[in-house]
């Protein structure tokens, strides 16, 4: 089992919003961020529905490249491991998601003697090669059972991820991101 924070280089941020804002409408909260001259305009629907959310989790991998993957759940009554789940599953890059079927998407993954995979979203299996997903961080190192999963001691833990709007084959490295850090934040209004 896999200890939120052990293999994968997270760091945990924690928000408190001040109680005020906690109750202000959608249409309150969007004057004030679209006042502020050192904000840009709000023209997201779905940003503005997040901003007004009691309780969210967002995993954002950072990349050198800056252009960060964000994932956003609804984190409302959940534990350190449940609140990373499809059916939680507010926003992400990946277009297909949704819809797709996976055979994991959770914080414990996969893990077997050649084989540790943690924050695991996987579309499927199909002999290493053919294997299919949107993310995994892969923590077994250059022994691990599929050569797309094999990182240097030094650089582990991988975080691997599609490059693309969709599930991608991890063998293929024209479609496969790799993360420096993977950050994950929670805001809270309580």
């Amino acid at each position: 089992m896999v200890a939120l924070g052990f293999y994968v280089h997270v760091v945990l941020v924690i928000v408190f919003l001040r109680k005020s804002l906690c109750f202000l409408t959608e249409e309150e909260i969007l004057r004030r961020v679209e006042t502020n001259v050192n904000s840009p305009p709000v023209n997201n629907t779905c940003l503005t529905t997040h901003l007004i959310a009691r309780y969210q989790v967002k995993v954002v991998l950072e990349t050198s490249e800056g252009e960060d993957v964000e994932l956003v759940f609804n984190g409302e009554n959940t534990d350190k491991l449940s609140w990373f789940s499809k059916s939680r599953l507010l926003s992400s890059p990946w277009t297909d998601l949704p819809g797709e079927t996976t055979n994991f998407f959770s914080i414990e993954g996969l893990s077997h003697e050649r084989c540790r995979r943690s924050f695991f979203i996987s579309h499927g299996y199909n002999g290493c090669p053919g294997d299919t997903g949107w993310m995994a961080v892969v923590e077994h190192g250059p022994d691990a059972i599929c050569e797309w999963e094999r990182v240097p001691s030094v650089e582990l833990p991988g975080i691997l991820y599609s490059n693309a709007s969709t599930y991608v084959r991890w063998s293929d490295e024209s479609q496969l991101g790799r993360a420096n850090r993977m950050v994950i934040y929670i805001k809270m209004c309580r």
